[in-house]
């Protein structure tokens, strides 16, 4: 999905259901192993993923940069 090669559209593959799929995979880690896989709000509260660039801008911060 994120192949880094250029897609203006940004409409993928079933990009519709990554998230879904995402936190089905997450969770079922998360269980196997919780202390390698931390709750997802705890990653997506770190700095290291607010500056990832993979980590694209909600609305709000597109408004108000």
């Amino acid at each position: 999905m994120n192949n880094r090669r250029s897609n203006p559209q940004r409409k993928y593959f079933m990009s519709d259901q990554f998230e879904n799929v995402l936190e089905g995979v997450w969770q079922t880690l998360r269980k196997k192993r919780p202390e390698i896989f931390p709750e997802k709000s705890e990653i997506e509260n770190s700095a290291v993923f607010k500056a990832s660039p993979f980590h694209s801008l909600n609305a709000e911060h597109k408004v108000n940069p």
